[in-house]
């Protein structure tokens, strides 16, 4: 692979030139062999410069690997990673973020992958979101939608991470328009947060710092705030003492917010 980086970073070789070479196996009847030329690929995107290709050359691989969503679902996961290398680099087209989450939401439900799949989803979503506001804004509600149904129900403590300190500014940016209380419904089924780390987790999650940061994504919106306010009284009737200080600090979380916002 080496070799053909080298060419392709001369430009002695174009990608384009690639997918067709690569095209016997990537349309084979063998769901195997098409999954070991996807792979070749997108470790090839993986370790070209984030420079290297024009907007026309990622226009053509973006393309491919929307296409390549509608193929069998063990190939799904290497066209993610396919996609998160085209999304990272530097040409890629304003138009691109719109036709990969659009081929995303429809082809590939988030929460039906393996965890790490679903990290790399996640970081997907996460990375154009960030990048192409004007763009995805244009989606509409459609985008927020989609946004939701990847990740309710997520459940491992490290994508959930990931999740509490990517959306409070994913919140704060884009306009839940009428799925806010869809989108609050999200965090608040977490709340209080019941979780108790395994002694071998080289992360170290804890559960208050989940909690913590839980509590951020519920204060995210002023939007958020009537039922946050419902929220934090109901759980302090609880009889665990968990979730009666973890109520108390919401709402303290919840005045604070407040302050910030009418100050």
């Amino acid at each position: 692979m080496s070799a053909l980086i080298s060419a392709l970073a001369k430009h002695k070789e174009d990608i384009s030139k690639v997918v067709e070479e690569l095209g016997p196996a990537l349309t084979h009847k063998d769901v195997d062999v098409r999954l070991q030329g996807t792979k070749f690929l997108s470790d090839l995107l993986r370790s070209l410069p984030n420079d290297l290709l024009d907007p026309t050359q990622l226009n053509f691989i973006v393309t491919f690997y929307c296409d390549r969503m509608k193929d069998h679902h063990s190939i799904a996961p290497q066209v993610i990673v396919g996609l998160l290398a085209a999304s990272k680099m530097k040409n890629l087209p304003r138009t691109a973020p719109v036709q990969i989450l659009q081929a995303l939401f429809a082809h590939i439900p988030c929460q039906s992958q393996v965890r790490g799949d679903r990290a790399n989803i996640l970081s997907l979503i996460q990375l154009l979101s960030d990048n192409y506001q004007p763009e995805l804004d244009g989606m509409g509600a459609d985008f927020i939608y989609g946004v939701i149904q990847a990740v309710e129900g997520e459940r491992d403590p490290r994508n959930l991470v990931f999740l509490f300190e990517f959306m409070p500014r994913f919140i704060s940016v884009y306009s839940l328009r009428h799925l806010t209380e869809e989108m609050f419904e999200v965090f608040s089924c977490y709340f209080p947060i019941d979780f108790h780390p395994s002694p071998n987790d080289p992360q170290a999650i804890t559960r208050d710092a989940l909690a913590a940061k839980l509590s951020v994504c519920l204060c995210a919106s002023p939007e958020f705030a009537d039922f946050c306010f419902a929220l934090a009284l109901e759980k302090l009737d609880s009889d665990l003492s968990v979730a009666k200080l973890d109520s108390l600090r919401l709402l303290v979380s919840l005045k604070i917010s407040w302050l910030i916002e009418f100050h």
